[in-house]
């Protein structure tokens, strides 16, 4: 017979504590940050602004390798509510090795729509061609595995007035069918709602690929859109604040968009945008609290790295709460052997102890900064379901638990492999 020890001692301010007390304050600050911001400048549901003046408008589709979903792309930007003399859709086959061109070239009839066919360069190259192609006042960027809502147009271009350089859509999920993409779907009606926020600040940082619109004169001006980097809808949202141009954001221009449905998928997709963020936070890195560009400089920026470090730190000091019972009942294994294995009542007794104790013992912070984060995320969800008029409980209350208590977990995995790749100078990948 044995008894195992338990870890319960005197509660005493250790580094654990600070650290977690740091966090605690960071997320406090930014969640009031942004929900200061919105009731002082703006509202739940925001108001919205009438087209006086319809610009020319080419939407431009890049696509590569989107043979099952292409056509209902071009189907949706051809359902499209914009006058026809000041509206044609471009779509730039970028070397697909499937079927992409010939269904593409089955619109070609179309009069309002050209195909372009050019050897693979990337995304950005693709939207590059397009952009050389338009002679309209604004261009539209749409993911060929998206679709559009009708109005979606109207509604980034009112948004835009003489105000915006660039306007960034309501992206939603379309379909989801899995519990990934479900997830994803809460993911994505919270993003809105705080894009939204970062707008009325002046401090967007990513005008999203699956539809996001651009002064064409602004495009040109500042290089067009960068064809070697990961996340060329962030690194042009970038360079655009660089030369001070404003970018805006319109809920209620809304954009429905494929999400991953396996978790490879899902890694694949999340390596290539955290990586491609990291590296356009480092290739601008002067604008980092930099009073410059204004909150985007001194608020969006270090709050999103900081997002970005409190996801590995909750991550270590989990593994950490969790791992270190564990780590201790096997050292415990290694001292008395097979012995443990002697399932008499006082030896499982010991071990519902030791858990027991091991649960208890965990310091208060630990708990109040888990109910922190926790409040703040309810909080944010539920602002987000009035912000978009969406019911966040609309696939089932599992996906929202997930986002809530687990996403920060698997956040703070993939950027643990996006740094360890970078520190292994692992070869970048699209």
């Amino acid at each position: 017979m044995f008894i195992l020890k338990t870890v319960a001692g005197p509660l005493t301010f250790t580094m654990l504590d600070a650290v977690m007390w740091v966090l605690y304050a960071i997320v406090l600050y930014i969640s009031f940050f942004l929900l200061i911001t919105l009731f002082d400048e703006g509202s739940i549901r925001p108001e919205l602004k009438d087209l006086e003046e319809i610009p020319t408008l080419s939407l431009i589709i890049p696509a590569y390798n989107e043979e099952d979903t292409i056509s209902m792309t071009i189907d949706s930007a051809l359902d499209i509510d914009y006058p026809r003399d000041k509206y044609d859709i471009i779509v730039v086959n970028d070397g697909s090795t499937d079927a992409t061109l010939e269904k593409a070239k089955k619109f070609e009839d179309n009069e309002n729509v050209t195909i372009i066919d050019k050897e693979n360069g990337g995304k950005g190259s693709a939207l590059n061609a397009g952009v050389k192609e338009s002679d309209s006042d604004v261009v539209a960027c749409v993911d060929a595995d998206s679709i559009l809502k009708e109005d979606s147009l109207k509604h980034m271009v009112a948004e835009m007035g003489e105000e915006y350089a660039g306007v960034a859509s309501a992206m939603k999920v379309y379909e989801p069918g899995n519990i990934l993409q479900k997830l994803q779907w809460v993911e994505y009606i919270v993003g809105i709602f705080t894009r939204n926020i970062m707008g009325l600040m002046n401090a967007i940082h990513v005008t999203p690929g699956p539809l996001s619109v651009y002064r064409r004169d602004r495009l040109k001006e500042v290089g067009m859109f960068d064809e070697d980097s990961l996340v060329e809808d962030q690194e042009i949202c970038f360079r655009l604040q660089e030369k001070h141009y404003k970018i805006g954001h319109s809920s209620k221009a809304e954009v429905y968009t494929v999400a991953p449905s396996t978790w490879q998928e899902f890694r694949a997709q999340r390596y290539r945008w955290y990586r491609g963020s990291l590296e356009t936070a480092i290739q601008y890195k002067h604008m980092l609290f930099n009073r410059d560009y204004g909150d985007l400089g001194v608020f969006a920026i270090p709050g999103k790295l900081a997002q970005t470090f409190l996801s590995l730190i909750v991550l270590f000091i989990t593994a950490y709460m969790f791992g270190r019972p564990i780590i201790e009942f096997f050292i415990e294994f290694a001292q008395i052997g097979l012995y443990v294995f002697d399932f008499d009542p006082v030896t499982i007794s010991s071990l519902i102890d030791q858990v027991y104790w091991t649960l208890i013992s965990i310091r208060f912070t630990s708990f109040f900064f888990i109910a922190a984060l926790f409040t703040t995320s309810v909080t944010m969800a539920w602002f987000a379901s009035k912000h978009t008029e969406e019911n966040i409980l609309e696939y089932g209350v599992l996906p929202v638990i997930m986002y809530l208590m687990f996403f920060v977990f698997i956040n703070g995995y993939l950027w643990l492999r996006v740094i360890i790749s970078m520190l292994k100078g692992t070869e970048r990948t699209w």
